[in-house]
């Protein structure tokens, strides 16, 4: 409940003070008001009398056993008629923001096929909520969550975030994707490692990417340096290239399970040396709208109920 309001310059008017005020006003007579608002007539008197010395001027006239508002009285009657419709306003929209029937979802996340079904039941749930998402690199929408275009955002990142409050959801394991032919020569591994890229042609994602920077860390790492014949921010060019024989890729599991095309082959990488954690992110300290915390529950509700297989991230 709002207590003070800044009115008129330097002025701070109490609103039990308006209330007070605007009952006098209504039956112009002291009694029947302290009645009304279940307080002694002395009482009422004495609360007038201080929002009056607060505003400077008389509200009411006393002639005789009657009272009669002043041009200053009849002002602040009208100032407080907008007040209180304005507070009844606010309150009515606070109620449904709370109620999860209005509000606004402001998420950044890198392209998944599970956030975008999440985010249409969220809009089925809760159509009164306006989303505004955006699909972004990782980086960009951790920069978004600072800046705060955006108050969540749904990353991966093997990183520590200090900054950020993170939520995790799962670990997203990373497939080399290609034709028969071009992995002619690794068909008998189980499991690869970052180091059998070497003499493969490679098509990935450009060097601003989270994902290419672990690839190359990872190579790094192994004393070697990733040189691709081709980048694309996009994973469907990716994959074209992957099932057209001309280049070997990276992707995530979850979604190499969901190509359906007979012409690739998929090997996965240790998980030691290619995975990252998915997971949502706020700024720390912040404390999220209902918009943002009903669409955070949803989410980890739709990741407890489905198989890792059908969450897809496109970074």
């Amino acid at each position: 409940m709002i207590h003070t309001l800044f009115l008129l310059g330097e002025i701070y008017l109490e609103i039990r003070h308006l209330k007070y005020f605007v009952s006098v006003y209504q039956t112009l007579h002291f009694s029947r008001a302290a009645e009304k608002l279940g307080i002694s007539q002395p009482t009422l008197s004495q609360q007038i009398r201080i929002l009056e010395d607060e505003i400077g001027s008389r509200l009411f006239d006393r002639v005789g056993k009657k009272i009669y508002p002043t041009q200053a009285g009849e002002l602040l009657y009208q100032t407080s008629s907008r007040i209180f419709n304005e507070l009844s306003g606010f309150e009515s929209k606070l109620k449904k923001l709370q109620g999860s029937s209005e509000g606004t979802l402001r998420l950044g996340f890198s392209c998944n096929e599970l956030i975008t079904r999440v985010l249409i039941q969220y809009n089925h749930l809760h159509p009164g909520i306006v989303i505004q998402a955006n699909i972004k690199s990782t980086k960009e929408t951790i920069e978004d969550i600072e800046e705060n275009k955006k108050e969540i955002g749904v990353v991966r990142s093997s990183y520590h975030l200090p900054d950020l409050t993170s939520i995790p959801l799962y670990t997203e394991h990373f497939s080399l994707i290609a034709t028969k032919d071009i992995l002619k020569d690794l068909q008998k591994k189980k499991v690869l490692s970052i180091c059998d890229l070497v003499k493969l042609p490679l098509a990935l994602y450009p060097s601003n990417f989270l994902v290419r920077e672990m690839i190359n860390d990872e190579a790094e790492k192994q004393g070697f340096t990733i040189d691709p014949k081709f980048e694309f921010s996009t994973m469907n060019s990716l994959i074209k290239f992957a099932e057209s024989g001309v280049a070997a890729t990276i992707l995530p599991e979850p979604f190499v399970r969901e190509i359906n095309s007979d012409c690739v082959t998929c090997l996965p990488f240790a998980t030691e040396e290619l995975s990252q954690l998915v997971q949502i992110v706020y700024l720390k300290g912040r404390q999220l709208s209902k918009a943002a915390e009903l669409f955070v529950d949803l989410l980890k509700e739709q990741y407890r109920e489905k198989a890792e297989s059908e969450m897809v991230f496109n970074h």
